[in-house]
């Protein structure tokens, strides 16, 4: 693809009036109806990843310029498929987010200092973008974080990467935030993986600390017509369990849907319920990475 073309970017700044960027990257959106990877050039598709990316820019936009690009994406049926065929079609995928994020780094960062946040399959090739470049000092002094948020960082990623590192507090820079959502019951995750890592975003370590839902400050789900809804206080407690799954007991499940993950498994939630509190965090790393 070519990120030449305004064309190929989902979301990309008007004007540049803020000290730090976001390099964003969509779910997973594409079911396979044209092959494994989503065809570039469809519009009700690119429409759709656009969409996706309004709960995520909500947590991001107000401290950062955002810029994500279109990509091929491996279809969510990859999933479950054999991990040789699934590297074929993420290969794909991340041909694109490697390209897209060196134009970025060319043409449009400038020096600033930026993030990195992904969901889902978003969040995978983030992984795989900072295994594959972020052995540099000079791109590891400009992350202020990366949210790679609803896919597993392993400790076998840890050691296979050195320069990989999991948030331990709420403003230390450089780091990893990362979890996958689920209820205490929940079985068969596909997105979490033996030996994860996880950060509490509601008291932002890797403690085994049960956080209650008054410190969440508020779950905020998106409309399908991309509208943000009030924000719900209290909505979730959280607590890390001991295979690094965050634990979550909402107050009403009843509208909660987790579409075809396994019951219990709120990976679509991801950002939603967790909401205020990273948008608070985001402006806290920010500012002490700043100061």
């Amino acid at each position: 693809m070519d990120f030449t073309l305004s064309d190929n970017w989902a979301l990309h700044p008007h004007s540049l009036t803020k000290d730090v960027d976001c390099f964003m990257l969509y779910p997973t959106i594409y079911g396979g109806r044209y092959g494994m990877n989503m065809p570039e050039n469809d519009e009700s598709l690119r429409s759709r990843a656009v969409m996706s990316l309004q709960e995520m820019k909500g947590v991001f936009e107000e401290s950062c310029h955002v810029f994500a690009p279109f990509y091929r994406q491996m279809a969510m049926a990859g999933l479950y498929l054999p991990v040789k065929e699934q590297e074929e079609h993420l290969s794909i995928a991340l041909e694109d987010v490697i390209n897209a994020f060196l134009h970025y780094l060319r043409n449009d960062n400038q020096g600033r200092p930026f993030i990195l946040a992904g969901h889902s399959q978003g969040a995978h090739l983030l992984l795989l973008l900072m295994k594959a470049l972020f052995n540099d000092p000079v791109l590891q002094s400009l992350l202020v974080a990366a949210y790679i948020i609803g896919y597993a960082v392993t400790k076998e990623d840890l050691a296979e990467c050195p320069w990989l590192k999991v948030a331990s507090s709420a403003d230390d820079l450089g780091r990893i935030i990362t979890y996958n959502s689920q209820s205490a019951t929940a079985v068969g995750s596909p997105i979490h993986k033996p030996g994860s890592c996880c950060v509490n975003p509601l008291i932002w370590n890797q403690s085994g600390e049960y956080a209650p839902r008054w410190k969440n400050k508020g779950s905020v789900f998106v409309t399908e017509n991309g509208c943000a809804g009030d924000s719900i206080p209290g909505f979730t407690d959280a607590w890390i369990n001991e295979h690094g799954a965050l634990i979550v007991d909402p107050v009403d499940t009843t509208e909660l849907d987790v579409g075809l993950f396994p019951a219990g498994v709120y990976h679509r939630y991801d950002y939603a319920f967790f909401y205020l509190n990273l948008k608070e965090n985001v402006a806290n790393r920010i500012q002490a990475f700043l100061t």
